[in-house]
C-alpha cells in the first residue's frame, strides 16, 4: 500500500468515526433535553431532534431521496423538507390535539442555522440544485 492510499484510507476511517460520534452526540443532546423537560413532552423533543438531523443532512446532500414506509416511491429530500415544514406550520395553527408542532418548526430552523454557522459552504450544493 502506498503512502497516498494509506492517507486516503485513514482519512476515510476518520470521517466515518467522526460521523458516528456526531450521531451519538445528537442522541446525547436528545437525552439531556428530554431529562430537562416534563414527561409529556419527551416525544416531541425526540421528534424535534430527529428533524434537526434530517434537515441538516438534506442541506449537505440535497440530491438524495427519502423512502417513507407506506409510500412506495422515493421522495426528493428538499421536497420532503418543504412539505414537512409546511405540514408542521399548518398543524401548529390548527391547535388540535396535544402535539406541539412548533417544536418541529424549531428543529428545522435549528438544523438550518447549525449548518449555516458551522459550514456555510454546505448551502452551495442546495443552491446548485435549485438552479
Amino acid at each position: 500500500m502506498s503512502n497516498k492510499e494509506l492517507l486516503y484510507a485513514a482519512s476515510t476511517i476518520w470521517v466515518v468515526v467522526a460521523a458516528v460520534l456526531v450521531i451519538f452526540m445528537q442522541a446525547g443532546f436528545a437525552f439531556l433535553e428530554a431529562g430537562l423537560t416534563r414527561m409529556k413532552n419527551v416525544g416531541h423533543i425526540a421528534a424535534k431532534n430527529v428533524l434537526i438531523f434530517a434537515i441538516a443532512s438534506i442541506v449537505y446532500y440535497p440530491d438524495q431521496s427519502l423512502f417513507i414506509i407506506p409510500i412506495p416511491v422515493p421522495i426528493p429530500a428538499p421536497l420532503f423538507a418543504l412539505g414537512y415544514v409546511a405540514y408542521s406550520w399548518y398543524s401548529a395553527r390548527q391547535a388540535r390535539g396535544r402535539i406541539n408542532h412548533d417544536a418541529h418548526l424549531g428543529g428545522a430552523l435549528f438544523g438550518l442555522l447549525f449548518v449555516a454557522i458551522t459550514d456555510p459552504s454546505a448551502f452551495r450544493g442546495l443552491a446548485a440544485l435549485l438552479d
